[in-house]
């Protein structure tokens, strides 16, 4: 595409791609134009933006005062562009880089006139006035946030995203990228609370509790109890499963289209998914889970040891056996955010330039307005789906939200020149792996902690030893040496105590919706959690009964 409005024009090829020298997803750009400066580049941007912004309507466009928002733009391109010579490096030669500001724009431009056959935009990409008045606010960025706007805006209605880093940037970021509706678990099952407990002084367990001094812990703590037993973890698995169902058909249509388009798949394969295990323990719990999904339409078979061993020839002999799911999918994380973020703004959704809902005009029991630190906006419905920092933006509404953030990381894995054939999950240590084109991704524990982001290096130790324990990566493990990682990502996972997101509107703030606390299980639910929130707010039969996610269930 020939991109014009730049002091130099440029000829630009795109299609979204992972990133091969990082891991992360970005956009492949073939560019041809003579080296410049960021800075010149970013002042002939600015100018250009300025003069394109002129006469534009205010609603579905990137900005009606065009020098306020290009300065904006121009601010979060030198802050995020972090290497200066990054324009000179794409005029010398075909390169592979993360989205920023700058190239979102240009793809945007480019989608808008061509329809949207080049290519998925960047989810940071133009940005739309704070100030008008949406339909809808969906506050929060991620896939939920994504995905819910997407329904509501396809139904019929204006609406905004709001989010305070970026859409796509918090857990739909860095997750393993699992499509597996075999693993609609929720987190409370029987005898796993004495299993924290037992786990507490283990560095590096799975799943573990921070011990502190909080009411709201004792509370969360106490509910999760209670779900702990079988009928409650059924009737829980009962909704995920069709929340998950949902979404990985939604998700491979998403693919499709885009692929048929001219964009990229979205790194969507169904490759199945492969739960292995060291202990007989372990094993028979594969099995119970195998058996446990059958009934709701989740096929998968159990191999012995000497079967799974032949059938994954990356497993080591630790292995005693495991539980093979054909049906499973994966897709890349990242990718998936930008196209429905792509997919949103071609049906004329507004994505507002990052920023914080910092207090709420409530009046009659409704919101009548959000302040943001970007400025004001006056929804007639607010959707919270801000996943591990609702609760805390539930404050100042009033409400208390039982939401404690369960911390988890997400590595590459270098110098692998052995791959797994398909997504493993090493039930001993709850930890997933997970093979791109261009790396292996490997993502494992839980730690609730609430609002903790610090890095645990014993917990890291930990997934790179079960990595090295289960899995035979190649040649750099000669030595029994651990995987080399780069890449570190930690996440707050949104846990309710019951497992089961919250989704329907609040009973104190009639015009308040909230989609929040999917776990583990964002990206999986993703979609067929957006479904059953349009349906409850357009009033539409529910994609299934609602009951079980009504936020008043814990009071």
């Amino acid at each position: 595409m020939a991109v014009t409005g730049l002091a130099t024009p440029v000829e630009i090829r795109v299609r979204a791609c992972p990133h091969s020298a990082t891991g992360r997803s970005g956009v492949m750009l073939t560019v041809a134009a003579p080296a410049r400066s960021v800075a010149a580049e970013t002042r002939a941007w600015r100018t250009a933006a300025q003069k394109s912004n002129t006469g534009r309507k205010k609603r579905g466009t990137w900005a009606s005062n065009g020098r306020t928002e290009a300065s904006d733009m121009a601010r979060i391109f030198e802050r995020q562009t972090r290497e200066k010579s990054m324009l000179q490096s794409l005029a010398k030669r075909s390169s592979a880089v993360l989205p920023s500001p700058l190239i979102i724009h240009v793809v945007a431009e480019e989608w808008n006139r061509d329809g949207g056959r080049t290519g998925p935009r960047g989810a940071a990409g133009r940005m739309d006035s704070v100030k008008h008045k949406p339909d809808v606010l969906v506050v929060g960025g991620g896939i939920i946030g994504l995905c819910t706007a997407l329904e509501l805006q396809t139904s019929g209605r204006s609406v905004a995203i709001l989010d305070r880093g970026g859409v796509g940037a918090g857990c739909s970021f860095a997750n393993a990228g699992w499509l597996t509706p075999c693993f609609a678990m929720p987190l409370p099952q029987p005898g796993m609370l004495l299993k924290a407990i037992s786990w507490l002084l283990d560095a590096q367990s799975p799943f573990h509790i921070q011990p502190r001094l909080s009411l709201d812990l004792v509370r969360w703590l106490w509910r999760f109890r209670q779900a702990t037993n079988r009928r409650t973890m059924l009737a829980s698995i009962e909704v995920l499963v069709a929340l998950s169902h949902y979404t990985l058909a939604w998700f491979e249509k998403l693919a499709a289209t885009t692929a048929a388009n001219g964009g990229d798949a979205l790194g969507f394969e169904r490759r199945g998914l492969l739960m292995v295990s060291g202990t007989n323990d372990g094993v028979e719990a594969a099995v119970n889970e195998m058996q446990l999904m059958a009934d709701r339409g989740v096929s998968g078979r159990h191999l012995d040891r000497d079967a799974v061993l032949a059938f994954e020839p990356t497993l080591r002999p630790r292995v005693l056996g495991g539980v093979y799911f054909p049906d499973e999918a994966q897709i890349d994380p990242y990718c998936a955010s930008l196209a429905v973020a792509a997919a949103f703004r071609a049906a004329g959704g507004a994505i507002l330039p990052p920023a914080e809902a910092y207090d709420f005009d409530v009046s009659a029991g409704r919101i009548s307005r959000v302040m943001t630190t970007q400025g004001p906006v006056e929804p007639d419905l607010v959707v919270l789906a801000a996943g591990s920092w609702s609760p805390s933006i539930a404050t100042r509404l009033g409400l208390r939200v039982p939401i404690l953030g369960g911390k988890g990381y997400s590595m590459t894995v270098d110098g692998a020149t052995r791959r797994p054939a398909r997504p493993i999950m090493i039930v001993d240590r709850k930890i997933a792996v997970t093979p791109f084109p261009d790396r292996l991704r490997v993502a494992g524990t839980l730690e609730l902690v609430d609002q903790d982001f610090s890095i645990s290096v014993s917990r890291l130790q930990g997934i790179r030893r079960g990595v090295r324990d289960y899995l035979d990566l190649g040649d750099h493990e000669a030595a029994g040496a651990e995987p080399d990682v780069r890449d570190i990502w930690r996440g707050l996972r949104p846990c309710t105590p019951d497992g089961v997101p919250m989704i329907g509107f609040s009973q104190r703030l009639a015009n308040l919706f909230l989609c929040t606390g999917h776990q583990m299980l964002g990206l999986q639910t993703a979609a067929g959690s957006a479904r059953l929130a349009a349906d409850l707010v357009l009033g539409r039969p529910p994609l299934t009964h609602p009951y079980p996610f009504r936020p008043e269930r814990f009071g």
